[in-house]
C-alpha cells in the first residue's frame, strides 16, 4: 500500500469505473489494488494482458496462474483499499495478499501450472515477471525494451556460445547490459535461446504465439509432487511478450528441425483429429467445455505433462492436454470407433471390484473410488491394456486395468 494512505472501502460500481489502462485497479482477495503506470509500463506482456482484469474481481484468474510468494509479497504494495463485500471480514484494512499455500487452504484457486494454458497472461504472470525484472535490472526499464542484436545484410546470425554472451539492445542501438548469469531447474540457464514447439490462440483465433517462435529464456520455477517433477520455463520472446512453457514444448534452436521431423506420438502438427472418449467433465473453474466422442480438432504441439498431447478442439472446447489414445486422425475415425477395449464397447455398464486409489499430474491429492462404484466404458485408457471409466458417484474419469471391472450389464 503506498505510504501514509489509509485503505478505504470500495463499492463494485466505483471499481467498475477503474477499468482503461490509464486508471486501472482489481479486486483480489476482497482487498483492491491499483494497477499503476510504472507497473503496466514495466510488464513484459505490454498493459493489455493485465488491463483485461480492470474494474474486475481478478481472485480466480490471479489464483489459476502459479507465481511465488515474492509476488504476491509484490502485489500487497498495490493494495490502496478493500471492497464493500469484505468490510466486515476481521483484519481487512491490514490484510495482504494471501501466501499461496494459505489460498490454496482457503480454496481460493492455487490451482497451479497445471491450470496453465493462457488464453492471456493474468496478473500472477504479470507480478512475477514484474518482480524478477525489478529484482534484476531495478526500476529504470525492463526486458520489454530490449532485443537480441539482428545480424547486418549478408552475415550469417550465429548462436552464442554462452547464455552471458547475447546481445542485447534498446532498439536504438544502445547496448544495455547482458541477462544475469544464472543457473536455472532442469539444468537451463538465463539467456539460453529457446524455439516453441507449441502454438496458441486466443478465443478469436488470433494467433498469440506460434509454432518456431524463438526467445530467451528468463526464469523458471519447478514443483515437486513426490517422484513428479513440473518444471515451467518463462520465456521471452520478440516485444516482451513473455510465456510459461514446458521443457516439452521448447526445443533449442539446432534440434528444431529433428524434433519437427520426429512428430509428437505418431501425430504431427496442424493434424486433425477427433476424440475416442465419450465425455470428460474437467473442474467449472478451467475455461473448457465438456468433450464428447467424435468432437474434433487440431493437434498444436506436446502437452505439459509427459507423453500427452495438446489439442486445441473446435467450437470453443477449447484446448485440452489428452493421452494419444484417447484421439485419432480424423480419417481414422469411423473403423476407430467401431472397435473393442478390452473386450468392451463403449455405453458398457461396469461395477469396481475393489477400492481402487489414483491421483493426477502434479496433485498429491490421493483420489479413491470406492468397492462396487457403478459406472460406464467411455473409451480406451491411457496406456495399453486400460479401460477408461465414468463412475457415477465421481466427477473425474478413470484408467483401469479391466481386471478391477466386472459387466453389469450393455447399452448396446
Amino acid at each position: 500500500m503506498p505510504e501514509g494512505k489509509a485503505r478505504r472501502k470500495i463499492t463494485a460500481a466505483e471499481l467498475e469505473k477503474h477499468g482503461s489502462e490509464d486508471n486501472a485497479w482489481m479486486a483480489l482477495h476482497g482487498l483492491v489494488l491499483n494497477l499503476s503506470k510504472d507497473f503496466l509500463d514495466e510488464h513484459p506482456g505490454g498493459p493489455d494482458v493485465v488491463t483485461a482484469l480492470a474494474g474486475k474481481d481478478g481472485t480466480q484468474d490471479f489464483e489459476d496462474i502459479s507465481h511465488s510468494d515474492s509476488a504476491r509479497d509484490w502485489a500487497s504494495k498495490l493494495i490502496i483499499g478493500y471492497m464493500e463485500s469484505a468490510a466486515e471480514e476481521e483484519g481487512i484494512e491490514t490484510k495482504l495478499v494471501p501466501k499461496h499455500a494459505e489460498a490454496a487452504a482457503k480454496g481460493g484457486g492455487g490451482g497451479g501450472l497445471g491450470a496453465f494454458v493462457p488464453a492471456v497472461l493474468v496478473l500472477g504472470l504479470a507480478l512475477g515477471a514484474y518482480y524478477f525484472l525489478n529484482k534484476c535490472y531495478g526500476s529504470e526499464g525492463g526486458l520489454d525494451q530490449r532485443r537480441v542484436k539482428e545480424p547486418k545484410a549478408g552475415e550469417r546470425k550465429k548462436a552464442p556460445e554462452k547464455p552471458a554472451s547475447v546481445e542485447l539492445s534498446d532498439g536504438e542501438g544502445v547496448k544495455v547490459p547482458p541477462l544475469p548469469q544464472r543457473t536455472l531447474p532442469g539444468g537451463y540457464a538465463v539467456g539460453e535461446r529457446a524455439v516453441t514447439l507449441i502454438s496458441r490462440e486466443a478465443q478469436n483465433q488470433t494467433l498469440l504465439m506460434e509454432l518456431g517462435q524463438e526467445g530467451n529464456v528468463v526464469g523458471a520455477v519447478e514443483r515437486r509432487f513426490g517422484s513428479e517433477v513440473d518444471l515451467r520455463l518463462l520465456v521471452q520472446f520478440p516485444r516482451g511478450v513473455c510465456w510459461w512453457l514446458s521443457p516439452f514444448q521448447i526445443s533449442q534452436p539446432a534440434q528444431f528441425g529433428a524434433a519437427r521431423a520426429a512428430g509428437i506420438f505418431g501425430f504431427n502438427w496442424g493434424c486433425r483429429v477427433k476424440s475416442l472418449i465419450t465425455l470428460l467433465n474437467p473442474p467449472a473453474h478451467q475455461p473448457h467445455q465438456e468433450l464428447w466422442l467424435g468432437d474434433e480438432g487440431t493437434v498444436v504441439g506436446p502437452s505439459v505433462v509427459k507423453g500427452k498431447l495438446a489439442v486445441r478442439f473446435d467450437n470453443g472446447i477449447g484446448e485440452w492436454s489428452i493421452w494419444p489414445s484417447l484421439i485419432c486422425k480424423t480419417e481414422a475415425y469411423e473403423e476407430a470407433v467401431q472397435e473393442k477395449i478390452q473386450g468392451f464397447a463403449r455405453g458398457d455398464r461396469v461395477r469396481s471390484l475393489g477400492q481402487v486409489f489414483g491421483s493426477r499430474s502434479f496433485d498429491e491429492t490421493r483420489l479413491a473410488v470406492a468397492e462396487g462404484e457403478e459406472g460406464t466404458i467411455v473409451g480406451p485408457g491411457h496406456a495399453g491394456g486400460k479401460v477408461l471409466v465414468h463412475f457415477d458417484a465421481d466427477d473425474r474419469v478413470w484408467s483401469l486395468d479391466p481386471k478391477q471391472l466386472e459387466s453389469t450389464s450393455s447399452c448396446i
